[in-house]
């Protein structure tokens, strides 16, 4: 065929799995394990056949919970959902909650991040000994990580 040029399409990068990957180099150097993905056992059950994902990536022990949850784009909607989750008394223990976000440049998704802002302050308010979280760009994860490893357990 004349005037058709095949493209050849770029392999879909998976901006998630590297996101997680240094929380789960951490955990592994710590000797613990984690949930994530879709499974079973990464799951909050809100109603019958309703569930939410517990993060992309949690390290619960001992009624705390550190959640990772990656966004490749803005919004609130993870926050949200932790928010309802403890209103409802779904969660017990604490939530640590790290949200990355994929960033090209500083100016990406500002907009949508000063609003997970405003909202996790007023969840922070609303569960002062129960809730915690920090956003993190994907620029950042060495100083996320850090923030994480500090609140695991000591090693053994």
């Amino acid at each position: 065929m004349k005037g058709i040029m095949i493209v050849p399409q770029k392999k879909r990068q998976d901006y998630e799995a590297q996101a997680i990957q240094p929380f789960c180099d951490v955990l592994s150097q710590h000797g613990l394990k984690w949930n994530s993905g879709q499974k079973a056992d990464n799951r909050i059950v809100v109603a019958r056949n309703i569930s939410y994902q517990f993060g992309d990536l949690r390290f619960s022990e001992g009624g705390r919970h550190l959640v990772v949850e990656v966004e490749s784009a803005g919004g609130v909607t993870n926050l949200v959902k932790y928010w309802y989750c403890l209103r409802e008394g779904l969660i017990t223990g604490k939530l640590f909650l790290f949200r990355v976000f994929w960033q090209v440049t500083p100016d990406s998704y500002r907009s949508h991040r000063v609003v997970w802002d405003l909202l996790r302050g007023e969840m922070e308010k609303e569960f002062p000994e129960q809730f915690k979280a920090w956003q993190y760009s994907s620029r950042d994860l060495a100083q996320a990580t850090e923030e994480f490893a500090s609140l695991l357990p000591a090693r053994k």
